[in-house]
């Protein structure tokens, strides 16, 4: 099987067929309309080479291919969704910068234990440090990722 030929948003289709085992209830899962999804349906047939959902009176059943396919197919699924999260934030590793900017008394407030909170969760990482300095209103977006200040009254 060529995958260059393959239309890899088919095994998401096929993934809502198998589960559902109706083409419309299917469609309605993946947001497509019931057309594209039974023209769906029809190419997963032809390159499957089984017929995959058979009708069986008012209803459609699976196949045992079908029915053979949805573990497998469940599985790659999570595993390619599993490509596009991000790793966890690890403190200890990270080698990010963060800025704050806060009035002073939420600096006198907030930074002490915040700065304990850094060393407990990243003790061997050099180099924590808090650092103050005034800003001026043009200059804090280039730098500035978060702002600390009390609500308007």
């Amino acid at each position: 099987m060529n995958l260059n030929s393959l239309d890899l948003n088919l095994l998401v289709a096929l993934d809502a067929l198998l589960r559902e085992a109706n083409v419309s209830r299917a469609a309605m899962r993946i947001g497509l309309s019931q057309p594209a999804t039974s023209h769906a349906l029809q190419r997963l047939r032809e390159v499957i080479g089984d017929p995959l959902l058979v009708r069986a009176g008012a209803r459609m059943e699976l196949t045992p291919r079908a029915m053979a396919l949805r573990g497998p197919l469940a599985q790659t699924l999570e595993q390619v969704r599993g490509l596009f999260v991000p790793d966890a934030f690890d403190a200890a590793r990270s080698e990010r910068q963060f800025r704050l900017m806060m009035p002073d008394l939420a600096v006198e407030l907030l930074m002490p234990p915040l700065m304990e909170k850094i060393t407990q969760a990243a003790p061997q990482r050099d180099g924590t440090r808090a650092e103050t300095r005034r800003v001026d209103r043009r200059a804090r977006c280039r730098f500035v990722r978060a702002i600390v200040s009390p609500s308007p009254s």
